[in-house]
């Protein structure tokens, strides 16, 4: 009865799955007035539902060495941000891959591509939080609503939280914005 129990569940995660893939889109469209507009997303998302995006792949060793290389970047080298999040590499000790994969998996250029491994509950939610920031920022400056700037510290760089707080410094204001729009208004009715 058990391995039963056990394949049906099998039977609808895979189930599950297959919905779930076959439903999502790589291209959204929003319909306004009969003209067509296209979501912005980030780079290696795919649509879930609603507002709801996940990446297309599990984290890869190359986008965590990104998440690193920003936090050391910002915060320092010797900073408690930078440190916390650092592979723990004694995964690989006690395996049969210890000698393969050991000291080379995360930071060799062949390794790149494949899943970070090493990191705690609490790493992979940093650099999910890091991850988000980073999409958000890109659709903002992609929809012209924040300046291209790339000049942070860590007292100064774009989260979620600053911009809806409008703590953010590189926010383009609304004049900006009614300016760019009627200009794309007045094109379409004069036809130029």
């Amino acid at each position: 009865p058990l391995a039963t129990i056990t394949k049906m569940i099998y039977r609808i995660f895979l189930f599950f799955l297959f919905s779930l893939t076959s439903s999502c889109d790589s291209e959204r469209y929003l319909i306004i007035d009969g003209q067509q507009y296209e979501f912005i997303t980030g780079p290696g998302l795919i649509f879930i539902q609603d507002n709801l995006y996940a990446d297309e792949t599990e984290a890869t060793n190359l986008m965590y060495l990104e998440f690193m290389d920003w936090t050391q970047e910002i915060f320092g080298e010797n900073s408690d941000e930078f440190k916390k999040i650092q592979i723990d590499k004694s995964v690989w000790d006690n395996t049969k891959f210890s000698i393969e994969f050991g000291k080379d998996y995360f930071t060799h250029p062949d390794y790149g591509d494949y899943p970070v491994v090493g990191i705690s509950l609490e790493q992979a939610n940093l650099y999910s939080e890091w991850r988000t920031n980073r999409v958000a920022q890109l659709i903002l400056i992609k929809k012209g609503l924040i300046k291209n700037e790339f000049t942070y510290s860590k007292d100064n760089y774009f989260t979620i939280d600053r911009y809806l707080n409008s703590d953010f410094d590189w926010i383009i204001t609304k004049e900006d914005i009614l300016v760019t729009e009627y200009k794309k208004y007045r094109q379409k009715v004069n036809g130029n």
